[in-house]
């Protein structure tokens, strides 16, 4: 059982020359879901202890944070194209300004939001890792049982 979408596993598999099922049959939920939490953790560990210090607050005109604070911000006013978004990276401002129209501009939400991403990230990359390193097994068994049928042959 996978938390993938079967078509994707299945597309993962054709390509690699791997049973489908097979590729399916070897990522493990539980591992995912463990590597979520554990990425999680620690980000929101992070997130309390960065909460803590003096640069958690955006220093205007000083860094990053205040630069995308500002667009989201504005976003979330109603300008969609506030001066300065396309000179960065444009869907980030988007979404922490759809965030902050939700729950108000709360530096706290947009860091819970960057940790539950974050761990999502974490937890599909095993997925990936893990269909992948199935599929190779399959495609090297595969080639092994060949090149023994035709050692066989000759």
């Amino acid at each position: 059982m996978s938390f993938l979408p079967k078509r994707w596993v299945a597309a993962f598999a054709k390509a690699r020359g791997a049973r489908p099922t097979a590729a399916l049959a070897s990522c493990e939920p539980r591992t995912a879901l463990a590597i979520f939490l554990l990425a999680l953790g620690v980000r929101l560990l992070f997130l309390k202890a960065f909460a803590a210090s003096p640069y958690f607050e955006p220093i205007p005109g000083g860094n990053d944070r205040a630069l995308y604070d500002g667009l989201a911000q504005r976003v979330a006013h109603g300008t969609i194209f506030p001066r300065g978004v396309f000179e960065f990276m444009p869907l980030y401002p988007w979404a922490l300004g759809a965030l902050y129209a939700a729950v108000g501009p709360n530096l706290y939400a947009a860091g819970f939001a960057g940790a539950l991403l974050d761990a999502l990230t974490a937890a599909l990359a095993t997925a990936s890792w893990t269909v992948c390193c199935s599929s190779a097994r399959s495609v090297a068994s595969i080639s092994r049982r060949s090149r023994a049928r035709g050692a066989a042959g000759r």
